[in-house]
């Protein structure tokens, strides 16, 4: 019921990281919904948005996952576990979802919806915001919505990309230095052959540079909620992200007592 990604993170029993908490912090997921009845998430999701629809601009309280992948990485940030216990636990069981579908059932992410969501993420006070997508090209209307995030103190993540050793550049918004980049890493601690590796080398230490990769985390056969009411064994650097994410909401809320207020003010 617990991943080897959770236990890894947290370095904590099961019965800790069962009470990891979380609580108080909104952990907004951009990507392609969530399936809303699975019993170890439907006590987690506080905000669920369509910005997917071909037809209408946003459907409020609609974000239906026909994929898996958003359900699949809500799990690993915030399951619960369900009503019995015996389901799946993520890193941090009491937080808030926001959950906002900007994907597609083929899993493909249009930016103006991307955009759109992250500034009503924000507005609707996420303070964590994790986008599941990657393209090779960057977006002046996302570029636009990170920078209303980031000034606003939203923290965003992005996975790394999953282009292998070959290709030094991460996907984008991964690539920008106004954002977390998540790459990935094996149960046996080495970085995953298909994960993104970044321009580290290449740029100044110590400070945050564009293409440079931010964090690793586990991402390799990583088992958490999906579609369905079911589950699921899923490897990239979008498995790795919300390892990420979780970490941070418990930080968050370990350092703010009252972390809505602080957003607003």
């Amino acid at each position: 019921t617990i991943s080897w990604g959770v236990r890894s993170v947290l370095g904590l029993s099961d019965t800790a990281i069962k009470t990891a908490g979380g609580k108080g912090i909104r952990v907004a997921v951009l990507d392609t919904g969530i399936d809303r009845e699975h019993p170890d998430l439907t006590s987690r999701v506080t905000v669920c948005r369509d910005y997917a629809d071909p037809i209408k601009s946003v459907n409020d309280d609609s974000c239906v996952d026909q994929n898996g992948h958003g359900t699949h990485i809500a799990g690993v940030i915030a399951a619960d576990g369900g009503a019995s216990g015996e389901g799946m636990w993520g890193i941090a069981p009491e937080a808030e979802l926001l959950v906002y579908r900007v994907c597609g059932k083929s899993g493909i992410c249009l930016a103006d919806d991307i955009a759109a969501a992250l500034v009503r993420a924000v507005d609707d006070g996420a303070q964590i915001a994790l986008l599941g997508m990657g393209s090779e090209s960057s977006s002046s209307l996302v570029s636009d919505a990170i920078a209303y995030a980031v000034k606003r103190d939203v923290m965003v993540i992005a996975p790394a990309g999953n282009s292998g050793p070959d290709n030094e550049l991460l996907d984008w918004p991964a690539s920008d230095a106004r954002v977390v980049s998540v790459g990935a890493v094996s149960q046996e601690g080495e970085v995953a052959e298909f994960s993104s590796r970044g321009v580290n080398a290449k740029t100044k230490s110590y400070l945050a540079n564009d293409g440079d990769l931010t964090l690793v985390a586990p991402g390799a056969n990583i088992e958490s909620t999906f579609r369905d009411q079911g589950y699921a064994i899923l490897s990239g650097t979008s498995m790795a992200a919300p390892h990420v994410a979780g970490v941070a909401a418990l930080v968050w809320q370990s350092h703010v007592k009252n972390p809505l207020q602080a957003t607003m003010t």
